[in-house]
């Protein structure tokens, strides 16, 4: 009987890239988040260490880090009409085992999909009509768009440090780039790697025949690196050791290289080696997953519950898991019904091998080092005149030259002997292989299913593949490698290899290891296994997230959309209880009238919003009645909803509806007599809500007006940043003066004052602040870093550029500058002894902080504000920086309550409030006093997982 393990929130299921990336994110929202990953662990010392990971007989002839299938393997055949077979040494392509998964020995490139890629259906019948699809094509459109994925695809970019050079971006073409692909925000990161001698000539070549060739991309890094979550990277030797290899220099982004290092550090994040995960266990009911089932090595078995199982595993395993655990319906080719295990697609190859008398040196290369062409690719040409759909990029690629398995040798060569010797003396630095790399259309008979007949070593039914190409993917590889042949030839070689595909398919030699499909997204759950945001449309707490998610396989290498696909309003913070599932309400606002919490936003029909149309969704914001005709509390920031255009407002409802429903009923308000009866808020509107869109300045600039329009409504920032009477009711004359941001936080000023206010900011210190959580002058704390993790940092250049213009136009007023009283001279000298003891270590003796690390206390507005109760928090209780992407390492601030009493806080506050320039009222011990007795722990807040059963 299987053992019942301490439950997680969150279990993956493999502990490859995507696991890495949906950790790194799952943690920073606080959840405990546990991997279990099937193979050994690696890290880069040692086992990738140069001295002797560079052994082409262990790792690529013997496949010493890849998938064992004398563990486990799959079933194959081309046609239905065969009986499959075990696949029984690693052939056609070669998956990954252990921590990094594929991650490690992948070649990094790192492609970017065409936009039509992702609208291939819609888009080729708009093109070419309806007909010209055939009619057991399979192919579908994706259910997201690439402008929707191009923020994943940036960050991944990022993450990984790639080296390249832009075609097309911020809507402008650059020479040297890639004219074809999508619009992107910015430029890789880093620029292209060296050329080699190969990728000159057919850079040369390509050229003379007027195509557009350009740096692949590569995630080599071409010089040192830091990447957004503060992991550095060397720069790439070009030793060769890149594809089949781990890297030992941290040149080569994987798992280990990027992500790890940060990952491992939380305390709420584990994982375990291993583990065979045999299937995601269901309640009875079949709806919710419960956790997962998995043996070790010893064959024991353990029952892992989680509230939240994601499958992060191979594409082959993540569909073998679907399958083995009842989720979704299998995929039937004969009634054309299911789901899971349809729309299976590979990767379909060729090549023209060129001999030329040039040396080309190819021991020096790294596994995306070169030249590629993109004319051919998606719908980049006319496809009416060939008849197929699809493409595909021709590159020239310099990966390393390793010997015994990346050798080429003129066709009339000896098999054996003293000619093949010769002949491999000549031409081993005089070779080249121009590749062409093809997409694959996905179609009725290719998919994969539970073999009947063979199992697995634990008995269980092994995953069944059948597949071969389609007629189409024949024939565009035919094309394709015709034009390859002429690149080759504008080379002019002393001779040539043409190495097309035929038919059938066959899984003995080494293709690619580009498995796609079996687990597709989409929009209709009649064709497709999860949503678009990766979610089962069958078991709503179970992700998939993989190449299995692609609809067909379109002509890049498929890393790079499934690192922004893993990557896939700040109403999170105020409708997540601590510890609660996301928007499900339960969050306690306190207030000077009690308790007040927030309410179920997810689409469940009893408990949330799943009956509200987009009528009662927009009342509600608009002039905040609820559905039944109630009023909502003020505490819900409808005053500044209301602002919000209808469009606006309908996009967030119709987002709110893509969540995963949530039965959950929030606790009663907590409120003194009377405020429990709604009805009060009527009058309390007639005071001081002005219900109303924003209505533009037309004295203004476009981008001053967006800025006012996102502070004024839906960043609702005067909720908190504006004092409040004594009914609660914003003081208009005061507005964004600074102001009590509840449970003993305050929000300081955001107009012109230079003390109190942004009046020493520039734009730029205040985009860096809502994108980071921090710049030069201060670190954001309290409720201001759940608004920079939920919200700020998800918005774009352009609309941060817009609060700031707004925010800077903001004049400073008199009221804010009042002189405070002397100040005391005992309590200074007091307050400055427990600095220099206390704080001068990271805030060093001028307050200046350490850049990056800990913030200044000098010439701060948040030191200076009026009513110092944030500082009181944060010594009193501990801080945490923001850590958004951007800036991975946001530090802790210890609590110091439990050591300082309520004098020495107020002494030493007093001392850092008016010392370097600052000046600002003193503390007073009985605040502090007043203020213990209710600070709320904002401080680190994980707690550490099980490290094994």
């Amino acid at each position: 009987m299987a053992k019942r393990l301490k439950p997680v929130d969150v279990v993956l299921v493999g502990f490859g890239w995507t696991a890495s990336i949906i950790a790194q994110e799952l943690t920073d929202e606080g959840l405990q988040v546990l991997a279990l990953e099937r193979g050994e662990d690696r890290a880069t010392v040692p086992d990738f260490a140069t001295t002797h990971i560079q052994d082409e007989l262990k790792y690529a002839v013997r496949s010493h880090i890849f998938q064992a299938p004398v563990r486990e393997t799959l079933s194959f055949r081309n046609t239905t009409a065969q009986t499959a077979l075990p696949m029984r040494q690693l052939g056609s392509f070669r998956p990954g085992a252990g921590v990094g998964g594929a991650g490690v020995h992948w070649n990094g490139q790192t492609w970017r999909f065409l936009p039509d890629d992702f609208v291939i259906r819609s888009h080729t019948e708009a093109r070419y009509g309806a007909g010209f699809i055939p009619e057991d094509l399979t192919i579908q459109d994706w259910g997201v768009t690439y402008d929707e994925l191009e923020p994943g695809y940036d960050r991944f970019e990022y993450l990984c440090g790639v080296s390249g050079q832009a075609g097309h971006v911020a809507g402008e073409y650059r020479a040297e780039g890639n004219p074809f692909e999508g619009n992107r925000a910015r430029d890789y990161p880093l620029p292209p790697l060296k050329r080699s001698a190969g990728s000159l000539m057919f850079d040369k070549a390509a050229r003379e025949l007027g195509y557009h060739p350009f740096p692949g991309p590569a995630a080599n890094t071409s010089r040192p690196y830091k990447n957004p979550l503060g992991v550095q990277m060397g720069q790439c030797t070009y030793c060769g050791f890149c594809e089949w290899f781990g890297c030992g220099n941290n040149s080569k982004a994987s798992p280990q290289s990027t992500i790890l290092p940060v990952l491992l550090k939380k305390d709420n994040f584990s994982y375990r080696t291993g583990c065979d995960v045999t299937r995601v266990l269901l309640d009875g009911a079949g709806g919710k997953a419960k956790g997962v089932l998995y043996r070790d090595l010893e064959g024991r078995e353990f029952e892992q519950p989680a509230e939240l199982v994601v499958l992060c595993a191979y594409a082959h395993h993540n569909v073998h898991l679907l399958l083995l655990s009842g989720i979704g319906k299998p995929y039937d080719p004969f009634l054309d019904t299911g789901v899971v295990g349809r729309n299976y697609a590979y990767q379909i190859t060729s090549a023209v091998e060129v001999f030329v008398d040039e040396l080309m040196n190819p021991y020096m290369g790294a596994g995306a080092l070169g030249q590629a062409i993109d004319d051919f690719n998606g719908d980049n040409f006319d496809h009416g005149p060939e008849g197929f759909i699809g493409g595909g990029y021709i590159a020239l690629w310099t990966t390393g030259g390793r010997p015994i398995m990346q050798h080429h040798l003129p066709a009339d060569t000896p098999a054996w002997g003293t000619g093949w010797k010769q002949a491999m003396a000549d031409n081993y630095l005089r070779s080249a292989s121009v590749a062409t790399h093809g997409s694959v259309v996905s179609h009725r008979t290719a998919y994969l299913d539970l073999d009947p007949t063979y199992k697995d070593i634990y008995g269980l039914p092994m995953l069944r593949l059948t597949f071969d190409f389609h007629a189409n993917d024949y024939r565009m590889s035919d094309f394709l490698t015709g034009k390859a042949e002429g690149i080759a030839r504008a080379m002019r070689p002393r001779a040539i290899n043409v190495k097309k595909r035929k038919p059938p398919y066959s899984i003995v030699p080494y293709q690619t290891t580009h498995n796609t499909g079996g687990a597709v997204m989409g929009d209709d759950p009649r064709t497709s296994v999860v949503n678009r945001y990766l979610q089962s449309w069958d078991v709503p707490n179970v992700f998939v997230v993989g190449a299995c998610n692609f609809p067909q396989n379109p002509g890049y290498n498929p890393t790079g959309t499934v690192g922004a696909l893993a990557n896939a309003g700040d109403c999170i913070s105020c409708h997540t209880a601590k510890g609660g599932k996301p928007f499900a309400g339960g969050y306690p606002v306190e207030t000077p009238f009690g308790t007040l919490y927030s309410s179920n936003i997810t689409p469940d029909l009893m408990t949330g919003l799943g009956n509200w149309t987009r009528k009662d969704f927009y009342r509600a914001m608009h002039e905040g009645l609820r559905k039944d005709g109630q009023h909502l509390y003020p505490a819900c920031p409808y005053p500044w909803f209301t602002k919000m255009t209808r469009e606006d407002v309908d996009d967030l409802k119709s987002y709110l509806d893509t969540l995963q429903p949530v039965r959950s009923i929030p606790p009663e308000n907590e409120l003194i007599w009377p405020l429990g009866w709604r009805a009060l808020v009527a009058g309390w509107n007639l005071l001081f809500f002005e219900p109303g869109v924003y209505t533009p300045d037309p004295a203004q600039s476009t981008l001053w007006n967006r800025g006012a329009y996102l502070v004024q409504g839906p960043g609702h920032c005067a909720a908190c940043h504006t004092p409040k009477n004594m009914l609660g009711g914003t003081d208009r004359d005061r507005a964004l003066q600074g102001g009590d941001a509840g449970e003993g936080w305050f929000a300081p000023g955001l107009t012109g004052n230079r003390r109190t206010g942004l009046g020493g900011w520039s734009e730029q210190d205040i985009v860096e602040y809502l994108k980071t959580g921090a710049n030069p002058h201060t670190a954001s704390s309290g409720p201001m870093t759940e608004v920079v993790m939920n919200s700020t940092q998800h918005l774009g250049e352009s609309d941060l550029r817009a609060i700031a213009t707004y925010l800077k136009s903001i004049p400073a007023h008199e009221t804010e500058d009042e002189e405070p009283e002397p100040i005391d001279d005992q309590a200074m000298a007091r307050g400055e002894a427990l600095y220099v003891d206390q704080c001068m270590g990271c805030h060093m003796a001028d307050g200046e902080g350490q850049p990056d690390a800990f913030p200044p206390l000098a010439n701060t507005s948040s030191v200076q504000a009026p009513n110092a109760q944030t500082l009181i928090q944060v010594v009193l209780a501990g801080d945490h920086m923001a850590d958004p992407p951007s800036l991975p390492t946001g530090l802790a601030m210890p609590a110091f309550g439990w050591k300082l009493d309520d004098q020495q806080v107020a002494d030493v506050l007093t001392y850092i409030r008016n010392s370097w320039g600052n000046r600002a009222p003193a503390v007073r011990a009985q605040t502090v006093a007043d203020m213990r007795k209710s600070v709320h722990e904002y401080g680190p807040r994980y707690k550490r997982l099980i490290s094994g059963p």
